[in-house]
């Protein structure tokens, strides 16, 4: 009995380590870690059919003001929100790649959220073309530019804020609608005969993110 109890134990410390290494722990969304060990093997899956893949990268914009304003609570509140509209989908396309093709192997690629870290998001799109990959950024985007303009959203933050000394004065529509998405799609050719590192994958996506919010897009 004491045996299994231990085995139960270190399966469970197993279970939770591997959670804390994989998980964003705010958002609930892969993390990090994870795109760069999935990402590699996705990479390598569709190098061998000779397939695209896309990444796309995702900065909440203004994220910044609402936390020195509205305090860290406000903040942590607008980056679970983004992580829904993301996820949100990204199931959809999913279920709609998996009604079409049934295949078990095909569909180990279908998309995924990760949050990389502060504001920025990426979704890996195993299965894309140029004009999928950028319909899926522009309706993430819209989502979540609806989402923060929603009566719902704003009452929340305005009840988080209630916390934040920093807040006093400051109009919360003056700050909120400034807060939005800005993305940058990369898809990429791969094949066998020209491997990709996942670094490489992710450079061009970010080159173009940063000059889109230099140019306050």
């Amino acid at each position: 009995m004491k045996f299994i109890n231990r085995l139960k134990g270190m399966l469970y410390g197993w279970r939770m380590g591997y959670t804390a290494l994989t998980t964003d722990a705010l958002t609930g969304l892969r993390s990090r870690q994870y795109f760069e060990y999935e990402g590699r093997q996705c990479l390598e899956r569709r190098a061998r059919r000779n397939r695209q893949v896309a990444v796309v990268n995702f900065d909440i914009d203004r994220l910044g003001l609402v936390n020195d304003f509205f305090g860290h609570a406000a903040a942590d509140y607008v980056l679970r929100r983004a992580g829904e509209v993301i996820i949100n989908q990204v199931r959809r396309d999913s279920d709609y790649a998996f009604r079409r093709n049934r295949s078990i192997e095909q569909n180990r690629d279908l998309s995924e959220p990760y949050r990389m870290g502060g504001d920025e998001f990426s979704v890996f799109l195993g299965k894309t073309t140029d004009m999928w990959a950028l319909d899926f950024a522009m309706r993430v985007q819209e989502d979540f530019y609806c989402v923060c303009r929603s009566a719902e959203f704003r009452e929340t933050i305005a009840r988080l804020r209630l916390n934040s000394a920093d807040s006093t004065g400051v109009s919360l529509s003056l700050v909120l609608d400034q807060v939005g998405l800005t993305f940058a799609p990369k898809v990429i050719e791969v094949s066998g005969d020209m491997p990709i590192e996942l670094d490489s994958a992710l450079i061009g996506a970010d080159e173009k993110l940063i000059l889109l919010k230099r140019a306050g897009q």
